[in-house]
């Protein structure tokens, strides 16, 4: 037994050797958020607003003045004022499901730096997230700001859910109000504190082309880099100058490989400013996508995450589903050099839920790459009555590059039926089955006279679709929906036109049918013949939309009719809008109206 105390000093040799080993190698470890201004790699990044949004009781509400148009689909309350604290978690993992690498987090108030930003940092703690502060303008004294960004940095500087890069801090800057010896000052006075940032700075406004090169030049002597919030509804040539005009500022003060964070959007409907920004269908998001690889930006931003009162959100929504974040993901995937997702074809389509009576109308659909069974796209449209009014050819869909193609309809509602019900479906080529399955039932769409009461784009992700298993029938003024399905948990909403009005919760199982039933006594009638569907939604995002049926209004003569000129305008809503504005449509042709064509249409 002379040799056990030789034993267990071998022993505790051999654990010193192994924890040193274990502790050596967590050092060596590569680290997630630390890069150089030489070396930084390629990052997407979501603009997140700090605020809630009272969706409760301002969503999809045109007529109001603080309206929102969407209201996201994460949980009844996340990113509402009740609930922004509680749920940041689950955006976080969100936001991770679609590649995104982080958020930069607005507020408007310098004051509120330091203490809002707690629930984000303490949120992403553990997570392969980055978290940002994105400054919406220094609109406070110098000295309030010195204080206001000492006691942020003071607390979050060192946070390792931050970027770092050169060892500091990033930090967005959407806005400043402040002049570059102004800044230069704020600057001086923190780093004679020992606090610094890597500062992303938008120099000139979203709206702009970034022409000033001498103001921007003269901002990057004081920041590092420059951070585009995007530009919404313009031509490809111009969404390409603005970040070529900011990659040439960053050349002039001797950084052409400067970080750029390229912006990318969506379009703008404001209901609180009357600004609006065309869509395109994924038009303006491809074109931002574009300007970004043409400019070389080593980062991207979407705009936004979650700002739904300018409907410019990405986030999952009752109206833009993930579609744009499924795009998304497939052009960091390629933008990245990321391998190839095994995977059956994914199809997203896109259109305005309105049209206004005389312009065009589109249909886009966007396919990604996949390796199964060549595929093909169709659309019907049927009246209320379920007649056929129009069905396409088959449209083949690419196996090996996505696919974005927009079907044109031109004379939708003078020689239609004004409410159209819209059907598609993707057909395998190999296999095609009976014509009459796999049909998906999407949003109907109504052509107005006049003028339009929702101008919103809406998205559908047809892989998160049933196919048409819910029937609405109207019975004692009430409205009747039947779920043919085995099992569900989820809800059931019910729309007026284009408008949300009630929802009930459901939990089923067996294979009896499932009826839910509103009431429309206390539903206010908005037309002489009001349009009525229902949302089915499972907790894990599948949906489907019941049939839609029509309600007169008992208040309304309907046999009176009113005849009135149209003005075809030959061209979408979105183009029209584009062409007054810059005098060019999408495709960067010269826009004109028509004004001869003035057919009558009865109301």
């Amino acid at each position: 037994m002379k040799d056990k105390p030789m034993r267990l000093k071998l022993l505790s040799c051999c654990l010193l050797v192994l924890c040193l080993t274990v502790s050596l190698k967590a050092q060596t470890q590569p680290v997630t958020n630390q890069f150089t201004s030489d070396n930084i790699p390629k990052k997407a990044w979501a603009h997140l607003c700090g605020w809630g949004f009272n969706v409760e009781k301002t969503y999809d509400q045109p007529n109001r003045f603080s309206a929102t148009y969407d209201r996201n689909t994460l949980g009844q309350w996340v990113g509402t004022d009740t609930g922004t604290v509680s749920n940041v978690r689950n955006q976080i993992l969100s936001a991770m499901q679609y590649g995104l690498n982080g958020f930069c987090v607005d507020f408007l108030s310098t004051g509120s730096y330091s203490g809002s930003m707690v629930k984000y940092y303490k949120s992403a703690e553990g997570l392969d997230f980055h978290i940002a502060l994105c400054v919406d303008g220094w609109h406070e004294s110098i000295d309030k700001i010195v204080t206001d960004m000492t006691r942020f940095l003071e607390r979050w500087g060192n946070h390792p859910n931050n970027a770092f890069i050169d060892g500091k801090p990033v930090i967005f800057m959407y806005k400043l109000q402040k002049t570059p010896a102004e800044c230069r000052q704020i600057l001086d006075a923190l780093a004679a504190k020992g606090l610094q940032a890597y500062w992303l700075l938008q120099p000139q406004r979203e709206t702009t082309l970034w022409t000033n090169r001498e103001l921007i030049c003269d901002y990057l002597q004081v920041f590092d880099g420059l951070y585009d919030f995007g530009i919404n509804g313009y031509s490809q040539a111009d969404n390409n100058l603005r970040l070529q005009n900011g990659r040439a500022a960053l050349t002039d003060v001797g950084r052409p490989n400067g970080l750029l964070c390229a912006g990318i959007t969506q379009g703008y409907i404001g209901p609180n400013n009357a600004f609006y920004r065309p869509f395109f269908g994924s038009g303006s998001f491809q074109i931002n996508w574009n300007a970004a690889l043409n400019a070389n930006a080593q980062w991207v931003c979407l705009t936004t995450w979650n700002d739904y009162w300018e409907t410019t959100h990405f986030e999952p929504s009752v109206w833009g589903n993930d579609v744009l974040l499924s795009l998304n993901k497939e052009k960091m995937r390629t933008w990245k050099d990321q391998p190839f997702i095994s995977r059956t074809p994914q199809v997203f389509v896109s259109y305005q839920q309105e049209l206004r009576l005389g312009d065009h109308w589109e249909l886009e659909f966007a396919s990604l790459p996949y390796n199964t069974n060549q595929s093909s796209f169709l659309v019907k449209m049927l009246d209320m009555d379920n007649n056929l009014i129009e069905e396409s050819d088959p449209y083949p869909l690419s196996k090996n590059e996505e696919t974005i193609h927009r079907i044109k309809y031109t004379s939708l509602g003078l020689t239609t039926p004004r409410r159209l019900k819209i059907m598609v479906k993707v057909r395998d080529n190999i296999n095609p089955g009976d014509d009459s399955d796999g049909w998906v039932r999407l949003y109907p769409l109504t052509v107005r006279p006049g003028s339009m009461q929702s101008m919103r784009t809406i998205r559908f992700n047809l892989n998160r679709m049933y196919e048409a298993a819910a029937t609405t029938k109207l019975n004692d003024n009430k409205i009747t929906a039947t779920l043919k399905s085995w099992t569900w948990t989820g809800k059931a909403d019910l729309y007026q036109n284009t408008q949300f009005i009630a929802t009930k919760d459901i939990a089923k199982f067996g294979g009896n049918d499932t009826n839910v039933t509103f009431d429309l006594d206390e539903v206010v009638p908005q037309y002489p013949q009001d349009m009525y569907t229902v949302r089915f939604s499972r907790d894990d995002g599948m949906l489907l939309w019941s049939n839609p049926i029509l309600v007169n209004n008992p208040n309304v003569d309907m046999t009176t009719t009113v005849n009135y000129p149209v003005l075809q305008r030959h061209t979408t809503f979105d183009n029209a809008w584009l062409g007054q504005v810059t005098g060019y449509n999408l495709n960067g042709d010269p826009y004109t109206i028509t004004q001869h064509a003035l057919p009558l249409a009865e109301v």
